[in-house]
């Protein structure tokens, strides 16, 4: 009897352990070397105001800040250990919380260590690296990953795992090949030992800084790409555009914040959210001027010849003068048969003249546009006034006097077109288009004012 009780007893623990588990309690497991731990001083935007949806699970004991290893925390920077800075965790936790639905929490449990190599995170090789970590996570990362993750999953569900590594093993013997599977071993390892599954759990794997941007290890981001064909579950996070600082290694600060949205806008798209902004999401002050687009690339007119083909680069400006390559994220539409638009390319296809507009929403929602035409044609456009119902392209008491006349059965023939005067498009010209013009008139001569 008594160890019926016992075994009873430990089942109602069991449940009311499992009860605490918030299932929209999204963790990520983020691990790295010097890029992940966060190299950019923040600024007072980034340390103003953070919502207290995005937590940060202390990986280490924070003396200075107060923090203890293996309590929750809101997501204050630095968020992987004392003397760390921003880092790739820092802007995706703020963008997952902004695009959430506002039952969502996001946690993160990020370890990462400067300088060391893949397999650092294998505790079997761990030591060789004791002398760049110097007791830092008790020199076994990996294992103080784990350790650390499963107190996680006592609160919340694990949705993903984020890496930003490599710089440390680029050049060295054999690297490409040997790196792809160090990180599927890690990757499988992480799955193995907390019971997750590659299906539900995507890595998420960022590049190192560009070659465009003069990037000292590029040479990694070919193999970085390689790893996809190594993990079916892996996804490729794009430097591309994410300014660097001076050394070239480390990313600047608003290359962090590009490369943490980068993360968050595709492990969104992997879970099935939309990737913007929650309707109901009161932006902070501190971060709309990141997310809000102010313009985007303006193009002159082209002239293409049938067969010839162009490809569209688009960037965007941002309120905080942060600019961003968006091309991927643009549409691409015409008016006109001249032109065909495949992704970013258009090809032209006659001589007739296209209109091409391009427009791109940001974050928040909001669209900007910009148009050119391709192969512009030299006869004048045709002006349309809306409410010129007497074809005269003004706007004023004629159109009025035309309608009512109208109305009345003394239009004069060819003075009047119904199909312009029926402003509210249904089935009669009446009192209700009268109303309509009365208003468009009343617009047009307080723009005039």
């Amino acid at each position: 009897m008594k160890y019926l009780i016992s075994f009873l007893l430990l089942i109602v623990l069991s449940i009311n352990v499992k009860a605490q588990v918030d299932p929209n309690f999204y963790i990520f497991l983020c691990f790295g070397q010097s890029n992940m731990e966060g190299a950019a001083v923040p600024e007072a935007i980034d340390e103003e105001y953070v919502d207290e949806r995005f937590q940060t699970l202390a990986c280490e004991n924070f003396y200075t800040l107060g923090r203890t290893m293996g309590e929750w925390y809101t997501a204050y920077p630095p968020i992987v250990r004392e003397n760390t800075n921003i880092g790739m965790a820092d802007y995706f936790g703020r963008t997952m919380v902004a695009a959430l639905p506002a039952e969502c929490r996001v946690g993160v449990v990020d370890v990462a260590v400067g300088g060391v190599g893949i397999t650092a995170f294998m505790p079997e090789n761990a030591a060789d690296w004791a002398w760049i970590m110097n007791n830092t996570y008790n020199n076994d990362p990996y294992t103080r990953l784990v350790q650390m993750a499963k107190i996680a999953q006592e609160s919340g569900v694990i949705k993903g795992i984020l890496l930003h590594q490599g710089e440390r093993d680029c050049g060295e013997y054999d690297w490409q090949n040997y790196w792809p599977e160090y990180v599927k071993t890690v990757y499988e390892n992480l799955l193995t030992d907390l019971g997750l599954s590659a299906s539900e759990v995507p890595l998420l794997v960022g590049e190192v800084v560009a070659a465009s941007e003069k990037g000292v290890f590029s040479a990694h981001n070919p193999v970085i790409a390689t790893v996809p064909s190594v993990i079916p579950t892996a996804h490729v996070i794009s430097a591309e555009g994410c300014p660097s600082q001076s050394d070239h290694m480390h990313f600047a600060l608003p290359g962090y914040r590009l490369m943490g949205k980068r993360y968050a806008l595709k492990m969104l798209s992997l879970m099935g959210y939309p990737t913007c902004m929650d309707a109901f999401y009161q932006l902070p002050d501190n971060l709309y001027p990141f997310y809000k687009a102010t313009s985007i690339s303006s193009f002159e007119d082209i002239s293409l010849e049938p067969g010839e083909f162009m490809s569209i680069d688009v960037t965007a400006s941002f309120a905080d003068e942060h600019v961003e390559n968006v091309t991927a994220n643009v549409d691409i539409s015409c008016t006109g048969d001249g032109v065909q638009i495949v992704g970013n390319q258009l090809t032209c296809v006659s001589e007739a003249s296209t209109l091409v507009t391009i427009s791109y929403t940001d974050f928040i929602g909001e669209t900007v546009s910009t148009s050119f035409y391709v192969n512009k044609s030299d006869e004048p456009e045709e002006i349309v006034v809306i409410g010129d119902v007497n074809g005269d392209e003004v706007l004023d008491d004629n159109d009025l006097k035309a309608v009512v006349d109208y109305i009345m059965g003394r239009t004069p023939e060819g003075l009047f077109d119904p199909d312009k005067a029926n402003l509210n498009h249904d089935e009669d010209v009446n009192a209700a288009d009268v109303v309509l013009l009365i208003n468009l008139m009343g617009q047009q001569n307080a723009v005039n004012e």
